[in-house]
């Protein structure tokens, strides 16, 4: 599967990208996060570009916005943030572009290590005077 969500380190979401996605993995990917909204509770998302994943096709970037849509107002009460941890700096430049112009509704950085994106979730978590988790 090119989209790998882990929840075992609950507050703390970690999504991995590789490959190329089909339209099936990405409804079974959003099924999931709805998993996550259900619960009501803070979390934080780090979501890893594994070097080489392919871009999202037009139906999958138009499935995602529409379910961001969708959701927005509970991903903006619950989520701490999410941050993106691409190690290809044009990956990064282009994944800029695209929240330039479609933001998500909650916090988000770009960030080239898992090192960087663990340094921002410590701080997002202390931010909202929440205990740390462990193994971030």
């Amino acid at each position: 599967m090119s989209i790998a969500l882990d929840d075992s380190r609950w507050p703390v979401v970690t999504i991995r990208w590789e490959g190329a996605t089909t339209d099936d993995e990405m409804a079974a990917h959003l099924e999931r996060i709805d998993e996550i909204l259900a619960r009501r509770q803070p979390w934080l998302s780090i979501i890893e570009v594994a070097s080489g994943s392919g871009t999202p096709s037009p139906r999958q970037m138009n499935l995602q916005a529409e379910y961001i849509r969708r959701n927005q107002a509970v991903i903006r009460e619950y989520s701490l943030g999410t941050v993106f941890v691409v190690g290809s700096i044009m990956m990064r430049t282009v994944l800029r572009g695209v929240l330039t112009f479609q933001p998500p509704p909650d916090e988000h950085k770009i960030v080239a290590t898992l090192e960087e994106a663990q340094a921002w979730a410590r701080e997002r978590f202390a931010r909202a005077s929440l205990p740390q988790p462990l193994g971030v």
